[in-house]
């Protein structure tokens, strides 16, 4: 309710009586004016008195109060004046809002008459200085002395509810709103004042209190019958399965909610819809059915139809999910009709597309069987909904390697295995191992683990797997039963231009028969062949036999295939019993040394390799001349001129390094004595920016990573290191960046499946119906300018998989050689038999591998000239007709080729899939050395020669 203060009433009074007080008198002058009329002098309209309204007032301390006055007249007329306003106390303003003191007083208000309106208009002064006052009285607040309770009194029915509010009375009697604290009897009050009686009729009391005082109003609670049952809602629609809440509300006879009454539910036919004591109507069969609720013989009801409301959606939660080989997910299927609605009760049917890799229980939950991609359904009415799940392998966690140490002699061999385990010590099979020896010139080791001595000393043998690794010592002694003989006779009987004969005694190898030999030769101090008992190993060719066989006589062995004019040594060692593993040159005496004699013949022909390359603009590319005589023997030490036929196409140095200058074709000529070769180089502008909007004939998949492909892709690894990222690639335009951390293996990888897979649910560039028998795939490297750690062993690799369980039958790897070399190197391997039969397993599937022979490049990418630039890396791969051997394997950088494997077995006569996945990818075995990144652009796998 509203309050007002007597003060205000009182102010609003005075105002109302003033204005047309003053309205009257001023009307009548000027009747008095308009008649014209003489008679007695009349008073003059000097102002003779201010009124101040109001004359006197209360205050509290500072409050604030508008002032009005106004001028009498000698003749009693009220005028309007112009005055200035003062106070003894408290502050006024010149329109005449007074702000009281806020210290307790009586005080004056004072308005002063500046000058008459009549007079200002007649142009005459009139008196001045005729003051008007008003008194105000500041007063403080008067104390609260009452709390009132509206209403004063109520009646009203058991369980029903009323409302109360309370309000203060000041001392002065004026209403002031406090807050109050509320209590009650024979039932309960809210804090806002609403009161719900109880069950017991009878006189009760209701209090509000504040600031220690208490007012109450008394209530009489009647015992009310309900006298009526709202439901709601009066009619709903549902589905089978699906619920609907009712609500029943008790009322008396006044409409009065009753609260605290019991309700009871029942439906007109439970086989269509039944409901639960609190109202939950649940939805058993098509139909219709009344929904009665019942209180104290009231009764209301409501109409429910019940339908079949079909699926018309299944979400799937989570969406996607990884999951560890043998470890479980859970997935949940929502059923949702046809506006979004959860409906409940219904069938779903769960299922994977690759039980191999994993599979699903008939309540969604999903267990890893093996390492893969595939993709979880549930279905329900026929609606699906699915989410896709990569199953990775339990990483390797320590390796175990056994024995843990061993000893053998020269020559002898020693099978270790690796056993990588997971973080429970468990063995995980089909993994990965890499073998090492920390020093190869005592023991060596094999990709399978079979350790042979070299010489005496120790080595520490080293099994790695997905960079966790395990050790075992070595121990290699020399037998005195194959200890070398000593040779103290060795010399060089003849030298040519490309032969060198050694002569020497023979020896006892201690039975009374001839020793068996090792003839060892270097250019400088550095090993690069050998001959073991007189038979070719590597380069050259022991021409003759060693002649003689008497033990004492003189023998001898004719090196040829050398290089005219270069210096070698050579080592003969002599062994008692069978020849085992050579032992390091530079180790024992009896070294001989010789230079063969330069050839004088003239150069008859220089050949230019590659005759044919292809480089981008800025980028560069090796040429090489091999000068021979009328015979077809290799000439060194010659000068060679090298020359541009366009130098505003392509420049080259004196080394025949090749620089792209422009796009076209330039010839670079190589001569020597007035003979020459050629080389036909072409230049192109670096890959465009936006190569794959305009795909050359072949092309199955194209990335520049102008657009964001990275979904197509059958998976992209380590996305937190491997990104896609504006201006690292060629040109400044878009590439992808891998950012190794210091210590990092792994930092991403792009598989791309094309063609026929065994696998379901991977992403393809094509139509997935091709046997790739034939593929090219290429891409842009460059690593940042301080490149540390050499190439980091995976770069880019395509492979044949063969079962749903990725057994692999074929790998093409292209990737790193260790960091001393810097280059990359071909790495072929199989996975089945000579028949075609799967012999792999699972993936990486090292063990049943059979490695087809490594083929090293030549151009250091890694090292410290190299790094910081362009590249373009191409790779070729034709699988072998059925059982033949007649596949090939090669690849280019800048359009040279690097180095070439041909003769391969690929696959046996295995012809079930070909090529269907190219991996572009960043590993390094031991970790980067250092934080640092690099960069890969425009992608391209293709059935033809992609090119740079």
């Amino acid at each position: 309710m509203p309050f007002t203060f007597k003060l205000s009433k009182r102010l609003a009074l005075m105002k109302a009586s003033l204005v047309p007080a003053a309205a009257a008198v001023l009307a009548a002058c000027q009747l008095q004016d308009r008649r014209g009329t003489t008679g007695p002098t009349l008073p003059s309209n000097s102002v003779v008195q201010v009124v101040i309204v109001p004359d006197t007032v209360t205050l509290e301390p500072s409050q604030a109060l508008q002032f009005l006055a106004y001028g009498r007249t000698e003749a009693g007329d009220s005028t309007a004046i112009t005055m200035t306003w003062s106070a003894t106390d408290g502050a006024i303003s010149s329109g005449g809002l007074y702000t009281a003191s806020p210290f307790q007083g009586d005080y004056q208000v004072t308005a002063t008459l500046l000058q008459t309106s009549a007079s200002a208009a007649a142009g005459t002064s009139a008196p001045q200085g005729v003051p008007g006052h008003s008194v105000v009285h500041v007063r403080s607040n008067p104390g609260l002395a009452q709390v009132v309770v509206v209403p004063r009194s109520a009646s009203v029915g058991t369980g029903a509810t009323q409302q109360f509010s309370g309000y203060g009375l000041r001392t002065n009697g004026d209403s002031v709103a406090v807050s109050v604290l509320w209590s009650a009897t024979g039932g309960a009050i809210s804090s806002s004042g609403l009161y719900t009686a109880g069950s017991a009729p009878g006189g009760y009391v209701v209090r509000a209190s504040a600031v220690g005082i208490t007012g109450q109003a008394i209530l009489a609670v009647n015992n009310a019958s309900v006298a009526s049952v709202v439901v709601s809602p009066a009619s709903a629609n549902m589905s089978v399965g699906g619920t609907t809440q009712l609500s029943a509300t008790p009322k008396d006879a006044a409409g009065n909610v009753l609260a605290g009454r019991l309700v009871t539910w029942t439906s007109s036919s439970s086989a269509i819809a039944t409901v639960s004591a609190g109202g939950l109507v649940s939805g058993a069969a098509v139909g219709s059915a009344t929904i009665t609720a019942t209180s104290e013989g009231q009764s209301a009801s409501a109409t429910i139809t019940v339908a079949t409301v079909p699926v018309a959606a299944v979400a799937m939660s989570p969406a996607t999910a990884a999951v560890l080989v043998g470890a479980t997910v859970q997935f949940t299927a929502t059923l949702l009709d046809a506006a979004g609605n959860v409906l409940s009760g219904r069938s779903v049917t769960w299922a994977s597309t690759g039980p191999a890799v994993a599979t699903v229980s008939s309540t969604g939950l999903v267990t890893g069987v093996a390492p893969g991609a595939v993709t979880i359904t549930a279905t329900s009415e026929g609606q699906t909904g699915s989410a896709a799940v990569i199953v990775n392998p339990v990483p390797v966690a320590s390796v175990s390697v056994s024995p843990v140490s061993a000893g053998i002699e020269v020559g002898q061999p020693v099978q270790f295995t690796a056993t990588p385990l997971d973080a429970n010590g468990t063995p995980l099979s089909g993994r990965s191992i890499t073998w090492a020896s920390s020093a190869p010139a005592v023991a060596a080791v094999s990709t399978g683990g079979l350790v042979t001595g070299v010489a005496a000393g120790t080595a520490t043998i080293t099994a790695t797997s997905e960079g966790q690794g395990g050790s075992a010592a070595i121990t290699v002694t020399v037998p005195a039963s194959t200890s070398p003989g000593t040779v103290t006779d060795l010399a060089v009987a003849g030298v040519t231009e490309t032969s060198v004969t050694l002569s020497f005694t023979e020896l006892d190898d201690g039975t009374g028969a001839p020793a068996n030999y090792d003839v060892r030769t270097a250019v400088g101090s550095t090993l690069t062949w050998w001959l073991a008992n007189g038979a070719l190993n590597k380069n050259g060719t022991c021409a003759s036999p060693m002649a003689g066989t008497a033990i004492g006589t003189k023998r001898a062995c004719t090196v040829v295939g050398l290089v005219a004019g270069t210096t070698y040594s050579f080592e003969l060692v002599a062994f008692r019993g069978t020849l085992g593993v050579n032992a390091v040159f530079g180790g024992l005496s009896n070294i001989a040394t010789a230079t063969t004699s330069p050839s004088t013949a003239p150069v008859a022909a220089v050949a230019v390799s590659p005759t044919a390359a292809s480089v981008a603009v800025g980028q560069t590319v090796q040429l090489a001349a091999t000068l021979k005589d009328a015979g077809g023997n290799v000439l060194t030490g010659r000068t060679v001129a090298w020359a541009s036929g366009s130098t505003g196409v392509a420049t080259v140095s004196g080394s025949g390094l090749v620089t792209g200058v422009a796009a076209g074709t330039a010839t670079i000529t190589a001569t020597s004595e007035g003979q020459s070769g050629t080389a036909t180089v072409t230049v192109g502008s670096p890959s465009a920016a936006n190569e794959c909007a305009t795909p050359t004939p072949g092309w199955i998949w194209c990335d520049d990573f102008e657009q964001d492909r990275l979904s197509r892709y059958t998976f992209w690894d380590h996305p937190e290191s491997f990104q896609r990222v504006a201006g690292v690639g060629v040109g400044g335009s878009y590439g992808m960046r891998a950012r190794f951390a210091a210590g990092q293996v792994q930092a991403g990888s792009l598989w791309m499946a094309m063609g026929r897979t065994p696998m379901s649910g991977w992403n393809k560039a094509d139509a997935g119906t091709a046997n790739y028998r034939e593929m090219y795939w290429r891409m842009y490297l460059r690593t940042q300018p301080g490149w540390l750690g050499g190439s980091f062993y995976k770069l880019m690799r395509a492979t044949v998989f063969a079962t749903a369980n990725w057994a692999q039958a074929a790998i093409a790897h292209v990737w790193g050689d260790p960091a001393a070399t810097n280059t990359l190197q071909l790495d072929p391997a199989r996975g089945t038999d000579a028949a075609g039969n799967v012999l792999t397993t699972s993936y990486n599937d090292g063990a049943h591998f059979t490695w087809l022979g490594t083929a090293y490049g030549r151009t250091p990418l890694f090292d410290a000239s190299h790094v910081g630039q362009w590249y373009c890396i191409e790779a070729h791969v034709k699988l072998n007709d059925a059982g033949q051997s007649n596949g090939v394997f090669e690849y280019w950088i800048n359009g040279a080729l690097e180095t070439q494997k041909t003769g391969l077995n690929w696959l046996g006569a295995f012809s079930a899939y070909g090529i269907n996945t190219v991996m572009f990818e960043n590993y390094n075995n031991y970790g980067s050395p250092v934080a640092q990144d690099r960069y890969i652009d425009n992608i391209v796998v293709s059935t033809q020669r992609v090119g740079c």
